[in-house]
């Protein structure tokens, strides 16, 4: 099989297992755990702590021992995880199941593109990495209603499959992937090798001064989106009431929800793939700058929204900008590695960096929301305007002659 259709089919299957996590654990934290907004973000401040401590390590694994490998072990954690997180509806048991998933995303960071990246033969990747997107949402809007469909028997039962789901998918690759156009830095000495990727994926970094404000876009996309991926599910449920106003049809409509945001999301991308053929980075900056844009008057006008109707249209405005902003960030992030061999690791720093801004950011938001949730998601929407600044900085740097 093709890189490209391997990488297409692995980006709709692993987000459809997502989205039977994702869709629902929300509800599932709220409903049967019984969480208050500050431990729905210590939920999410575990888990991307765990990632931070494990991030650098396993990309530099990946650069190392192969992408391959990295996948295949990172389904396997976030199986386990998964299951554990379903099987035990207790605080303490969450969040043992987040340090666990912590490390299996870490390992799927950045290992998946370098993969494709390394293996394809197409010399624009941009292309590749949106279609695979496509494939994603597509996999997630199945997911999304698979989710919902089987929560109402059980909320916890769609999480439990899913993780079931990641060993499987393990297993499937573990036979049909192939990893022939890379060579491992490994030889033989695993703690130096070790520290010589690390070292040249840092240098990598340090010798590029839009990697390094990449960096700092990375981190303000962390502090911000923290506390609204783990308060928005409360907008609608306390502040709004839809479980009062719907009653127990209130599960379908957050299948509406998100399956109504991943096909607005899907027709916006089908246009970011056309103009992402012109290999212009000035471009995808310019793209960057407006959708980053939309999402902070998004999140500023959910936050104030009273109704459900235009709660609903501002939560889809944002999602819509956040699901197509990341292949773009990815796309202008990959042009600036010049080494192949220390993609992961370069990848991986910058995702450590995110999970370093989610750290900060989210208990702060999370103290906030215990008084109230519209001013935490309010302080969310104006998060993002430092990384809409950045962007033009890049963009400002790009239109030099």
């Amino acid at each position: 099989m093709k890189p490209e259709k391997l990488y297409y089919l692995y980006s709709g299957s692993v987000y459809f297992f997502f989205n039977l996590v994702f869709t629902i654990n929300g509800i599932y934290f709220v409903e049967s755990v019984g969480l208050n907004p500050l431990q729905l973000v210590l939920v999410g401040t575990v888990v991307e702590t765990s990632a931070l401590l494990f991030e650098i390590p396993t990309g530099v694994f990946a650069d190392m021992y192969g992408r391959r490998k990295s996948i295949i072990i990172g389904l396997t954690i976030l199986g386990v995880s998964f299951i554990l997180e379903g099987s035990l509806p207790f605080f303490w048991i969450i969040l043992l199941a987040q340090i666990i998933a912590g490390a299996g995303y870490t390992f799927l960071s950045g290992a998946d593109i370098a993969w494709v990246a390394d293996e394809s033969e197409t010399k624009n990747l941009d292309p590749v990495l949106l279609k695979g997107v496509q494939f994603e949402q597509i996999g997630s809007l199945a997911g999304i209603w698979a989710s919902v469909l089987l929560g109402l028997f059980a909320l916890n039962f769609p999480i439990v499959l899913s993780g079931v789901s990641m060993f499987f998918l393990a297993l499937i690759l573990r036979r049909i992937m192939k990893e022939d156009k890379f060579s491992p830095r490994h030889f033989g000495k695993p703690f130096k090798d070790f520290l010589s990727t690390l070292a040249d994926g840092l240098g990598q970094v340090r010798a590029s001064a839009n990697l390094i404000i990449i960096l700092f876009i990375s981190l303000g996309i962390g502090l911000y989106s923290e506390g609204f991926d783990r308060l928005w599910i409360l907008k609608f449920l306390a502040d709004l009431r839809i479980t009062e106003e719907f009653g127990l049809r209130y599960v379908l409509w957050f299948g509406v929800i998100n399956s109504g945001a991943l096909v607005l999301s899907i027709a916006v991308l089908s246009f970011l793939k056309r103009l992402s053929s012109r290999n212009s980075s000035k471009l995808l900056l310019s793209y960057l700058v407006i959708l980053n844009t939309i999402l902070a008057v998004a999140f500023i006008g959910f936050a104030l929204s009273d109704n459900f109707p235009l709660a609903l249209a501002f939560y889809w405005a944002g999602f819509v900008a956040r699901r197509n902003d990341y292949p773009l960030y990815a796309s202008f992030t990959n042009r600036q590695i010049e080494i192949s061999g220390v993609r992961a690791t370069v990848i991986s720093v910058a995702r450590q960096f995110d999970s370093l801004g989610q750290i900060i950011g989210g208990p702060i938001i999370g103290l906030i929301a215990l008084s109230s949730t519209t001013i935490a998601l309010g302080i969310t929407g104006l998060l993002v305007l430092p990384v809409v600044l950045l962007y033009i900085w890049l963009l400002g740097r790009e239109s030099r002659p």
